[in-house]
Parts: C-alpha cells; structure tokens; sequence
C-alpha cells in the first residue's frame, strides 16, 4: 500500500511541478532564458501541455463550494478590471488575464484535495528553497570567500522596447543572478541578488510566496519536529532576503511583522469574534492601501526626504513609487477614472488602482479582499494568518501585477484551499445534553 501510494505521488508530481513552472514562467520567472540548447524551451512547451490536460480534468467532477465561490469572485474581479483596463489602456495583457482566469479553474482540483494541496505546496516549496539555496552562494562570491565563474549576460523582460543595459546582471550559472556592482548602502557592501528572475524586486516575490510555503504547510501539519524544520527553512529565507536587499521587501517584510504582532496582540487581550475580518481587511488592505499613502501627502517634504540617498541609499529608486504625492490633496476626490496616464504607485495595488479607476472601480477589488479575509484569515491559526497576511502583502506592494497572472491565481486559491481544509480538521467542541448531573463535552471534528 505504501509503495502505491508512493507511485501515486510520483506520478502527479511530474504534472504538478510542470504547473507550477508555468504559473512562475509567466511572472518573470526566467529558468528558459539562460539554459543552453532547447532545454528551457521543451520544458516550458511541456508545462502547457500540463496546464490544458489538468484544466480538461478540472471540469470532470464537483469542488467544495466555499472553493468554487472562490474561484468564481476572483476571476469576476478579474474580468471586470481586465475588461476596464483593456478598454482604457488597451495595454496588452489581454492574454495574461485570460490565462489567470483559467488558472483559477485548473487550481480547483488541486485544492479541493487536502492531499494534492499538499503535493502542491511541497512542490513550490522545494523548488523555491533549492534556488533560494542556491543563489544565495554567490554573497560568497562578493565577500570574497570564494570566486565562482561568471559571465555578464544582457537582463532580459520589462516592457518590451525599454533599455535596461545599465542594469545588465552576471551570471553565475546555476546559482542564478546578480547585479553587476557592490551596493554601497548594503552593510557588507555586496550586490543584490537577483535569483533566476527579471531584477531583484521580481525574485522577492518568488522569495516570499516560498515564505508562505512553509506557512502553508505548518497549518496543514503542525507536528514537532516540523517546527524546527519550518523554523530553518524561515531563517534561511530571511537571511536570503537581506542579501536581495529590496526597499519594497524590506517594506513588505515590516508591514507583515506590523500586521502579525497586532493580531497576537488582539488575540491575547481582546475576543474579536467576527471583527477579525475587520480588522484583517484594515492592517492588510486599506492602511497599507490608502490609509498611510493619505497621510504621506499632509506630511511636508515627504518626497524630497524619501528621495534624498539617506535611507538604505536608494533615493531614486522612490521616484516611481511615490509619484502619486506631487497629486497632493487632489489624492483624495478620485472618482472617475484617468483616461490618460496616471500618477505612478508602481508598488501598491489598491493605491494604484484607486488612481486610475477612482473610488467607485475600487469597491470590486475591496469587496473581493472582504470575501477572502473571512474566509481564509479570520478565526484561523497563527500560522496560517501569517501566510495569508505574506501572500496578500505580497500581491499588493512587492509586484502588483501579478495578482492578476497566473501565479496570482496560484496563490490565491492555495490560500483558499489551506484555509478550507485547515478548518475542517481542527476540532470543533460542542456541548450535548444528557442524563446526568453535568453535560458531556464531546468533541467533533471536521
């Protein structure tokens, strides 16, 4: 029994790991670019053919239906800013969204089964550690520890027709990428890291989906020995993710400390109860969102303080981030959308949206946010609340963008499903009544 089990494993691993690689191909995940031969080329091919054979078995059978809500109001907020955007910008990423619509479908089997979920998770975990592991070798290479072999290739993405030869970055083969010059503002004056991905900012998105990974399954499995486990794999990602040296990771990386230390402490003093939906969609959606870029237009000289190379030494790299502050209070009486183009908040999802489409086209994505913090965050275990919290804040200040990719979708119904079968297997205790002095707790599961 065990040894069809195994095989069984085996055998869905191959396809599931071919998902995965085209959920993180289409999101600047690079791993066909720099292989000699046909190589990245056959693989990717592969992936698709994955991909259309897991979404005709999708429609073969029924899903939980808290899941197939899911997936129905992800890909409805999908189409209607796909269809807003499309018919403003007309920019182009048309095909992407069609693709993230259909892989909100092709999710539903993988997490409507707690095992394949599992798999699932596993596969992107594994696959984010190794090349976590890996490209964190050469900070070697810049202390000077060792040398490793390297070449200075051209960066390859962005948006097409866009000149990124200053930022060209070195190869070190299979430990990924690098910038090309030691960054004076980082402690040990080495470059940032780069990963197997489009520039630094990209690859800490990859880097902290990995961070839920093991969130994930720490929900799902919450054994002793797997702690100390998780608890490495969480310090080997955090070490990593200095060296990538990112100003919108580490902001990200404070914002999610913010967020989990006030939910402990509203857990310790207060009894939320239904409010912890409230509460979730505050701290993760709207301060982050629109709360604290408000009060950055009162506050005088923001933007030349923020500018100036005094914080982390990254003054120009605020310019795209902070455009929307030259709006000043203006910010606040959006409602119509821009039909030219807007102010930039090139790392902000809500922000950047509410700019374009004003308050009104806002409320869909709001209202999604609602839905999915009820379902996933609220009245869940710490550590699932953390991976919920990483995932959102990952999706709306690291690369906003990518909420609406395939991997976006990959995300957000993984985290739907976790949620799901985490609540089914904690015990729920109810009181019945018998004969007798005293009731009888008894306990019932699922």
């Amino acid at each position: 029994m065990r040894f069809s089990n195994l095989v069984s494993k085996l055998a869905w691993s191959i396809p599931m790991l071919l998902i995965v690689l085209f959920a993180w191909h289409q999101s600047h995940f690079q791993y066909d670019v720099y292989v000699e031969g046909d190589f990245g080329l056959i693989v990717h091919r592969l992936s698709v053919v994955a991909v259309v054979m897991l979404a005709a078995v999708s429609w073969l059978r029924s899903y939980p239906k808290p899941l197939v809500q899911m997936a129905y109001a992800y890909i409805l907020m999908v189409v209607v800013y796909g269809f807003i955007s499309h018919s403003l910008t007309s920019d182009g990423t048309l095909r992407t969204l069609v693709e993230a619509i259909l892989f909100s479908l092709i999710m539903l089997p993988v997490v409507s089964d707690k095992r394949m979920l599992c798999l699932f998770i596993r596969i992107n975990l594994v696959l984010g550690v190794a090349l976590i592991a890996l490209n964190t070798v050469p900070v070697l290479h810049w202390l000077n520890v060792l040398t490793l072999p390297n070449e200075s290739v051209p960066r390859v993405g962005g948006v097409p027709g866009e000149e990124y030869g200053f930022q060209d970055p070195i190869h070190f083969g299979l430990f990924g990428l690098t910038e090309d010059f030691p960054y004076l503002g980082n402690p040990f004056e080495t470059a940032r890291l780069q990963g197997f991905s489009l520039e630094p900012i990209h690859w800490s998105y990859f880097v902290f989906l990995t961070f839920a990974s093991v969130l994930f399954l720490w929900a799902l499995n919450d054994g002793a020995r797997k702690r100390v486990r998780n608890a490495l794999l969480l310090t080997l990602i955090a070490v990593h993710l200095f060296f990538v040296y990112s100003t919108t990771a580490f902001i990200t990386a404070t914002a999610w400390l913010g967020v989990i230390t006030l939910m402990v402490l509203a857990r310790r003093f207060f009894s939320l109860g239904k409010n912890e939906t409230l509460l979730g969609w505050l701290v993760l959606v709207i301060t982050p969102g629109l709360l604290i870029p408000f009060a950055l237009v009162l506050a005088p000289n923001v933007a030349v303080i923020l500018v100036a190379d005094d914080i982390l030494n990254k003054g120009s790299n605020w310019q795209d981030k902070i455009d929307f502050l030259s709006m000043g209070v203006a910010l606040y009486t959006r409602f119509l959308p821009i039909l030219g183009e807007a102010p930039s908040a090139s790392h902000n999802l809500v922000l950047g949206l509410y700019i374009t489409f004003g308050y009104f086209l806002l409320l869909p994505l709001l209202a999604f946010f609602w839905m999915f913090i009820k379902r996933t965050f609220a009245a869940q275990s710490l550590s699932l609340v953390a991976g919920i919290s990483i995932t959102l804040l990952t999706h709306m200040l690291v690369v906003p963008l990518q909420f609406f990719y395939p991997s976006g979708a990959m995300w957000i119904m993984m985290a739907a499903g976790v949620a799901y079968h985490a609540s089914r297997s904690r015990p729920t205790f109810a009181v019945t009544a018998i004969k007798g002095p005293a009731p009888r707790l008894a306990i019932q599961t699922g």
